[in-house]
């Protein structure tokens, strides 16, 4: 499942960028240059593209927005002993522990929005998906006495917060907390945070689907395409112009997945059945926020079209959602298609 998947895996872009004018041409060539820089963090590939004066070199605050990304995993990997996830799971059921403040930042995001979803996204979700095969189409199913075994561990309000001491305890043995359906957002926002610190004020990262934008390219809006989740890989949906500084997340069930028995089994789990949501094929969602788009993509696909709709008006106003539902029908929230110009690609 996308949202508990930290314990990592590479995955192919939910959204796949359209920047179609990478190489652009223009009347002003001179007056500004690109940069592009890539590297395999976090299980996926993330990339930077800056737009700067030509006089300015934006290869340091690059190799710093990585750096940020590095020291990000360190502090968020579920399997490394030094890391404060690794040791807030090593707590369950024992006292609480104190979090460095960027990781009890995102602890905290992850957990209201687990609230706000009633559970559609989960923090404690974790394990359920180590029972999936996505590789190996002939590979059992998880029984229902395995995902029970499971299930038991998994509570989002089990995990308490404490944000005066900025402590966090998990109240029963075993249980996790698991921050792989909010890190790619999360290290999204990271890297850009270093780029406006060093005054580029143009620039889109790209973390394996999930991105965030600053700016626009030389007066452009940046072209973001959403893969259409039943046809084959590069061929689009619709096509997405952003021009506000905003992020992007997408989740589809065409990213891992098998058919077993004619029915598609893909990575997205319902958190309370442990099983593959069936309420949606794909979901994109603007937020303020890398990590919160990430963490809403997730939640609103298992909730549905009008639960996720309605949730995002109640919970999170300043959020929009393009929904496609399990027979590909679109459902879109109020203001979508004013904030992205949204251009349907005909998939007659």
């Amino acid at each position: 499942m996308k949202r508990q998947r930290f314990i990592y895996r590479v995955v192919m872009p939910a959204i796949l960028l359209c920047l179609t004018a990478l190489m652009i041409s223009c009347q002003n060539q001179d007056s500004f240059k690109v940069t592009n820089r890539s590297r395999e963090l976090m299980g996926t590939t993330v990339s930077i593209q800056t737009f700067t004066s030509s006089q300015n070199d934006p290869e340091s605050a690059i190799a710093e927005a990585f750096e940020r990304i590095i020291n990000l995993e360190k502090q968020a990997h579920p399997k490394w002993k030094t890391s404060a996830v690794y040791l807030l799971n090593a707590s369950a059921g024992d006292e609480p522990i104190e979090l460095p403040p960027d990781i009890f930042a995102v602890l905290k995001l992850a957990h209201d929005v687990s609230q706000h979803s009633a559970g559609a996204f989960d923090v404690t979700f974790a394990g359920i998906g180590g029972l999936y095969n996505f590789s190996d189409p002939d590979a059992p199913l998880p029984t229902d006495e395995q995902l029970d075994e499971r299930l038991r561990l998994v509570d989002y309000q089990k995990l308490f917060l404490n944000e005066q001491a900025h402590t966090a305890q998990l109240l029963e043995t075993e249980m996790q907390v698991n921050l792989g359906g909010i890190a790619k957002g999360w290290a999204t926002d990271v890297a850009m945070q270093v780029l406006q610190a060093h005054g580029i004020d143009n620039a889109i990262v790209n973390a394996g689907g999930d991105m965030t934008v600053r700016g626009n390219k030389n007066g452009k809006p940046w072209r973001v395409g959403v893969q259409h989740p039943r046809r084959s890989r590069g061929e689009l949906y619709a096509v997405l112009q952003i021009s506000d500084d905003v992020s992007v997340a997408t989740s589809g069930d065409y990213e891992r997945y098998r058919i077993n028995n004619g029915k598609r089994i893909h990575h997205i789990l319902n958190p309370q059945t442990g099983r593959p949501s069936d309420r949606s094929q794909s979901v994109t969602i603007l937020a303020p926020s890398g990590a919160l788009a990430d963490a809403l993509a997730t939640a609103v696909f298992v909730m549905g079209p009008e639960e996720g709709l309605a949730m995002l008006r109640e919970y999170y106003p300043q959020c929009d959602a393009l929904i496609l539902d399990g027979q590909t029908r679109q459902y879109i929230s109020e203001n979508f298609i004013a904030r992205t110009n949204m251009q349907k690609v005909d998939s007659e």
